[in-house]
């Protein structure tokens, strides 16, 4: 039996069909002519970028403020070029949607609008400044502060006897005998200790503990986060009283960051106050 050789239309039939390149090139060019046909020409308005003379002069006012001399021609063209190559890139991210789901974009445009929403607030009058401050002295009021003895006792070294050993020791240290404690790498007496300082250097429990002592006695043992401590207050120093004027700068920034806050706040809600919110799945009161 006689086997003919496929024609030349067969080959390329066959070819087509089976081809998964021209599958792939079919595929990429029928994607390219539907955004021709349906999203392209949503663009039409958009493909003409105009560098405006008060555009030149920003670029040039920014480059003299970066570099402290004004661009000569080169260097204002080049400056004009990438500013078109930014533009275009921009809008060519902006056509594809890559701003969609970025949660760095999103956030920045965020920023952006709190900081254009916020309107200029006058500066406060000197009685605002006052009032400010005598609503919320407490902010500005200085910690209190207490000078401290102790003898250490050290459960690395003593164990499940460092506890005991320092009831022990008590009698001996308050009626100023001789005891034999353990070196402590913070020292034996500390000054101008404030609570947070305790509670950083030893631990809450300590910090609330040292709180309650009677002052010039020794008293405990006190647990801390090193071990067991026979502490004495020597000296304790209640708040002292601030003065307005020793504050007056941070009560104006303080007066000032909260004025903004009120700002972006009622911005905000003269926004949201046009849209209909509606949380799916939650039950809002």
């Amino acid at each position: 039996m006689k086997v003919t050789s496929p024609t030349l239309k067969q080959r390329l039939h066959h070819w087509l069909v089976t081809e998964p390149f021209f599958h792939f090139v079919l595929l990429g060019a029928c994607i390219f002519a539907a955004h021709s046909l349906w999203g392209g020409s949503d663009r039409s308005g958009d493909l003409h970028i105009r560098v405006t003379p008060t555009d030149q002069e920003r670029l040039r006012a920014v480059a003299r403020q970066q570099t402290g001399i004004d661009p000569d021609t080169d260097q204002m063209r080049a400056l004009v070029e990438r500013h078109i190559r930014e533009e275009v890139l921009y809008r060519e991210a902006l056509a594809l949607e890559l701003q969609r789901d970025d949660i760095i974009v999103r956030r920045r445009l965020v920023q952006k609008m709190e900081y254009l929403s916020q309107e200029d607030a006058d500066p406060a009058s000197e009685s605002q400044l006052r009032d400010y401050f005598a609503r919320h002295s407490d902010r500005y009021a200085l910690p209190a502060m207490v000078d401290l003895k102790m003898h250490y006792f050290d459960p690395a070294r003593r164990g499940a006897k460092a506890k005991h050993d320092a009831v022990d020791a008590l009698q001996s240290a308050q009626t100023g005998q001789h005891l034999v404690d353990d070196p402590f790498m913070l020292g034996t007496q500390l000054s101008g200790q404030t609570f947070p300082m305790l509670q950083r250097d030893f631990g809450p429990g300590f910090a609330a503990s040292v709180a309650k002592l009677p002052t010039g006695v020794w008293s405990g043992p006190v647990e801390s986060t090193h071990g067991w401590h026979l502490v004495q207050v020597s000296l304790r120093a209640d708040s002292p009283a601030v003065r307005f004027e020793d504050v007056r700068e941070r009560v104006v920034s303080d007066l000032s960051h909260s004025a903004d806050n009120a700002s972006r706040d009622a911005a905000y809600a003269r926004m949201r106050s046009r849209y209909t919110v509606e949380v799916q799945g939650v039950n809002q009161q």
